[in-house]
């Protein structure tokens, strides 16, 4: 869970990019999802992990 300032910001930046207006329901449910959706982009992709430890072995 993320601070509530947090959220506000989200909800800022939510409403000033789509123009839309989202309840604090919606907000923590989108903040949190976004928040998970960069978890996995910023996990190393395993083909990449491999090559690294083929490199590094040499």
């Amino acid at each position: 869970m993320l601070p509530t300032e947090a959220y506000q910001q989200f909800k800022e930046i939510y409403f000033k990019q789509f123009s839309v207006s989202l309840s604090d329901e919606e907000v923590v449910k989108k903040a949190n999802d976004f928040i998970e959706m960069f978890k996995v982009l910023a996990q190393p992709d395993q083909k990449d992990i491999d090559t690294l430890e083929r490199v590094s072995v040499k």
